[in-house]
Order: C-alpha cells, then structure tokens, then sequence
C-alpha cells in the first residue's frame, strides 16, 4: 500500500512540474518608470506541440500619476523567420469616476488582462513575444512594469 501512494505522489508532482514548465511569465519593469517606444519587453516561448492551445495575457502595473483610465498597445507574435500576429489591443484601466480597476497595493495598481485565448502557434519552436506601448504620449509616464503571461489552455 505505502507503495502505490508513493508511487502517486511522484505521479502527481510530474504532473504539476510539466504544467508550471509550460507557463511563461514575464513582468519587466519599465526604466524611470517612463515607457519609451523603444522599450518592448519579451518573452521567449518554447512550442513543443503545435497542436496546443495557449492563453496569453498582458501584465501591466502603474502608479497614481498614470494619466490615462486606459492603454493601448501592441502584441506581436513573432517566429524564427516572420512575423505571426501584429495586433493593436486597448485595456480599460479606469471606470468612468476616475476609480482605478488594477488591484491596488499601496499607489500602484495591477492588471492581468485576457489578450489572445486559445491561441495555436503554427508549428513547434521558438517565439518571441512582444508587447509595446501605443499610446500618443513617449514615453509613457507611470508605467512601473509590462509584460506577457503564456499559459497552456
């Protein structure tokens, strides 16, 4: 009997570490805390099976002097040789009183928003993908940290 629950226990925690390995997570934190057009934060995918279904959300943090209630932004899927998706997105991140929606710590504010869902990359490899800011303003001031979230759906 002791075996056969040790032998589930190794079972399930394989299970958990293939899950935890499938999912990205980056959140960059943005210099000075100005957006600049320039500045485009990454993350590197690695698609083991094409035949998968990702989420993928943006990750974006701000602080009290953030002067928009919204943001747009752009989302590029990129592969070893050409340019998958270039899409420009908005998050709201205000309601209309001006009332921050981001869960709040202290004067900074958080947000993880559903961007692309049950996204399929064409084939296995290597991705990379981009976030960057796309609002009128460069650089963007308030923005404490963006970033992607890639998990597998």
């Amino acid at each position: 009997m002791k075996l056969s629950r040790w032998f589930l226990f190794l079972f399930s925690c394989s299970l958990f570490a293939c899950t935890i390995k499938d999912e990205i997570n980056i959140f960059e934190e943005i210099p000075n805390q100005k957006w600049e057009y320039s500045f485009i934060p990454k993350a590197d995918v690695p698609i083991h099976d094409a035949k998968k279904n990702f989420n993928i959300y943006l990750n974006f943090k701000h602080n009290h002097t953030y002067p928009y209630s919204n943001l747009f932004y752009v989302l590029e899927v990129k592969g070893k040789d050409s340019l998958i998706l270039s899409e420009r997105f908005e998050i709201k991140l205000a309601k209309k009183d001006g009332k921050w929606l981001g869960k709040g710590s202290g004067s900074q504010y958080t947000y993880e928003d559903l961007i692309l869902e049950s996204f399929q990359f064409p084939d296995t490899g290597m991705y990379t993908i981009e976030i960057s800011q796309n609002m009128r303003e460069n650089p963007l001031n308030g923005v404490v940290a963006a970033g992607v979230r890639v998990l597998p759906n």
